[in-house]
């Protein structure tokens, strides 16, 4: 139920950039954003190996080698936080 509305939000299907402002916000803050980012590029191979394909936070456009790392860093809160979440008893 979280996943499938997460990839629609991601940019797996049509561009970031043509989304409304607001809706462009959801996109950024979704990991998988930069996941598909990440992907697309490693995939299509474009420009150098520092190069991203679009995704830009605050003006900069995200390369490779930050959108790896940055998928790594929420991969692991997401699952700290949802590891304390399921440890606590109720």
């Amino acid at each position: 139920m979280l996943v499938f509305p997460m990839i629609f939000l991601a940019g797996v299907f049509y561009s970031v950039d043509s989304m409304p402002v607001w809706m462009q916000v959801l996109f950024k803050i979704n990991p998988a954003t930069h996941g598909v980012d990440a992907f697309r590029h490693v995939s299509l191979g474009s420009g150098p190996a520092g190069a991203g394909l679009g995704v830009s936070v605050l003006g900069h456009t995200m390369s490779l080698l930050e959108e790896v790392p940055l998928v790594g860093v929420l991969e692991i809160a997401f699952l700290s936080a949802a590891a304390w979440r399921s440890g606590r008893q109720e």
